[in-house]
């Protein structure tokens, strides 16, 4: 399980120890997804709401970096100690694209959060098609 934070539409925030193999995976391959979901809050299984965010990891400038210590630390106050320790990673996904299940049948595909904006406004689901996932 990952704490994160909204640093803006397009980027996440998450925090983790340098020597674990999440890192060294990030540090290899760039590409992120993660799983954002309502199980243990939905009435049902058929209501369930997943988010799937895909993109990149772009690790920024040190500004950048303490400016997503700070959002992290500010949604996140129980995670203080963690994020005061010198070696800690910043992982920022910069989003590029969202699928969004809603029940075991409806799904939405945006590349854009402008897509997302339009989808929104018209109620339609997009007709793009999510890419394979990697092996």
């Amino acid at each position: 399980l990952m704490a994160f934070a909204i640093e803006s539409p397009s980027c996440l925030v998450m925090a983790t120890l340098p020597d674990t193999r999440k890192w060294r995976n990030i540090l290899a391959d760039p590409r992120i997804s993660l799983l954002v979901d309502d199980r243990e809050t939905a009435i049902d299984r058929e209501s369930v709401r997943a988010l799937t965010l895909a993109g990149r990891h772009e690790p920024g400038t040190e500004a950048q970096r303490q400016a997503g210590f700070t959002v992290l630390g500010r949604r996140h106050p129980h995670l203080a100690g963690l994020l005061a320790r010198p070696e800690i990673a910043l992982i920022r996904l910069q989003v590029t694209s969202y699928l969004l299940l809603t029940g075991p049948t409806d799904a939405a595909y945006l590349t854009s959060l402008d897509e997302a904006s339009a989808t929104a406004a018209t109620g339609q689901d997009s007709d793009a098609t999510p890419p394979a996932p990697r092996r």
